[in-house]
């Protein structure tokens, strides 16, 4: 693959890491560099699907405190029909009290 020429300005110190890391991996400083420029451009995707999750976990999160504040409206409505509020499910209709 053809490779263009670009110039970069780094630290001193920060050089002298880059060459010591060619060295040691047997490689130019310049596949160092377009090796890391490639790891941080494909992390670029990554960062994007973790801005897509955390987008859903604040949507999710809204979500539930809605259903919190609903329940606790009902059990505030419950606590204040106190304990002789009728039972639903023992309530019989006019046709079920009706004798056959």
């Amino acid at each position: 693959m053809a490779r263009q020429k670009i110039t970069a300005y780094i630290t001193p110190v920060l050089a002298n890491a880059l060459r010591r890391v060619a060295r040691f991996q047997d490689q130019s400083v310049s596949d160092i560099v377009q090796s890391a420029i490639a790891t941080l451009a494909d992390s670029g995707s990554t960062n994007t699907e973790r801005a897509t999750v955390l987008i859903r976990l604040d949507q999710i999160s809204r979500r539930l405190a809605t259903l919190q504040s609903s329940q606790a409206t009902l059990l505030e409505l419950i606590a204040r029909l106190g304990p002789n509020r009728p039972n639903p499910t023992c309530v019989k209709t006019s046709e079920e009290a009706a004798p056959e």
